[in-house]
């Protein structure tokens, strides 16, 4: 008691409208007051009335941990100081609280360095730091708790390879901090880490291999950083992955094939890397892709198809200058196809495959500027109105399907231009008029010519 009561003689109260722990004080001999476990914040082991928890989280307390007699407190395993404004450093006597599983000082204006000596509290299971004015680097000891279950810190330097012996770890957010130097590969041995959060920090270097081994992951959050090089074909490995968030960063290369093993995948967030390939498709992606999907300006392949995406058509692909191939069909894409994604920044484009989602409005006109394109899949939405008579221009055009739509008007007799068609289907469509006798000069459709369901009049031509 006489411990307890020192310290809070030592503390203050941001808010001097409230008492300062009012019920924290001495009374006469013989009232139960004077019991500390009956103290707000205070619980005591029952059998032997000693302090075993100290809750004081959010309490507005301010002051330092130099008065607290850790020494008075043997028996102590809960100590929770989040959310209040404790200053000052971390004192070397915390050694002495040897029971301690589960220590939170987040969220206060503690500063100096994480003492090595936390590293002899190898019963700890939860360690708290973040949010305060903590410097320097992780210190190695921390390595020797090894019942650690999360941890989280405010940090400089690099992150010290034995935190790979944590093996009892589930959480590890060091996000927001100051790290540098690469991923230790020993961190593919926190096989039962269930969220690593490093974003926002000045990592470098490629993703360790071993990454692959965290099979328990389900939440990566690496955003901007420097890391750099391609992603390991190892996180195929990672099939508990519901959430990927990499944005910012110097990544490269293809993503992995591997990649679609993760079918739990909901949430994935590559924007401003540099890769030049993605391809996503079967798997059950959710989300917005207007406002998810980054620039990528060295990205030749995209394939998102068979996912359960929303949103319009991103502006952002224009900003793709190497893109090949676009593939976005049976999701929920909504929205009308927006003419920049047609324009002059993207006459690479070989093949663009929108079908089976929600898309509204005409066909731009814009569609005349690409003549590298070969295959355009745009059946089964709701586009409306007339084919441009621009369709014409796309003189390599092999595989064209407009199926399915509430296309209407003639058919522009232009398409007679495109002679390497191979596949034209109009199906099911509103078409009228007659059908234009350059359809009969395609002489390349061999593989499928359907004008079925419409409202055509007149003569097949020759």
């Amino acid at each position: 008691m006489e411990a307890l009561l020192k310290w809070k003689a030592s503390l203050h109260q941001n808010n001097n409208s409230q008492l300062l722990l009012p019920s924290w004080r001495k009374l006469a001999n013989g009232s139960s007051n004077n019991n500390p476990c009956k103290w707000e914040g205070i619980t005591c082991n029952d059998a032997a009335g000693v302090v075993t928890i100290i809750n004081l989280g959010s309490m507005d307390l301010q002051g330092t941990l130099h008065d607290f007699s850790f020494s008075s407190f043997p028996n102590l395993i809960h100590l929770d100081l989040r959310n209040n404004s404790f200053f000052g450093s971390i004192p070397a006597q915390i050694v002495n609280l040897s029971q301690l599983t589960y220590l939170d000082l987040y969220n206060n204006n503690l500063n100096g360095s994480i003492p090595a000596a936390l590293g002899v509290l190898n019963n700890l299971t939860f360690l708290g730091l973040g949010n305060n004015q903590i410097i320097g680097s992780i210190p190695m000891e921390i390595g020797n708790l090894t019942k650690l279950q999360v941890l989280m810190n405010m940090l400089s330097g690099s992150i010290p390879p034995e935190l790979g012996r944590l093996d009892s770890l589930v959480q590890l957010d060091l996000s927001t901090n100051y790290l540098t130097g690469s991923i230790p590969r020993e961190i593919g041995n926190l096989r039962y880490l269930g969220r690593l959060y490093l974003s926002e920090n000045s990592l470098r270097g490629s993703l360790p291999a071993s990454s692959g081994n965290m099979r328990s992951l389900s939440v990566l959050i690496l955003s901007s950083n420097s890391l750099s090089g391609s992603l390991p074909t190892s996180f195929g490995n990672l099939t508990n992955l519901f959430g990927i968030f990499l944005v910012n960063n110097q990544l490269s290369g293809q993503l992995p094939q591997e990649i679609s093993n993760l079918t739990k995948l909901q949430y994935l967030q590559l924007g401003n890397n540099s890769f030049t390939g993605l391809r996503l498709d079967n798997n059950h992606l959710t989300g917005n892709i207007s406002e998810v999907f980054g620039v990528y300006p060295n990205l030749t392949y995209i394939d998102l198809s068979s996912n359960q995406l929303s949103g319009e058509l991103s502006v952002y692909w224009v900003k793709c200058p190497q893109l090949e191939n676009l593939k976005i069909s049976g999701n929920k894409i909504s929205g009308r196809i927006p003419p920049e994604l047609l324009g002059k920044s993207s006459t690479q484009l070989q093949g663009i495959d929108l079908s089976s989602n929600f898309l509204v409005g005409p066909i731009p006109r814009e569609l005349g500027k690409h003549s590298s394109l070969l295959i355009l899949k745009l059946n089964d939405n709701l586009l409306s109105g007339a084919v441009p008579e621009e369709v014409g221009l796309v003189s390599q055009l092999q595989h064209l399907d407009l199926s399915m739509n509430n296309l209407r008007g003639s058919v522009p007799k232009q398409l007679g231009k495109c002679k390497n068609l191979l596949y034209l289907n109009l199906s099911k469509n509103r078409f009228n008029d007659s059908i234009p006798s350059e359809i009969g000069k395609l002489v390349s459709l061999q593989i499928l010519l359907d004008l079925s369901d419409n409202l055509f009049t007149g003569e097949i031509p020759q």
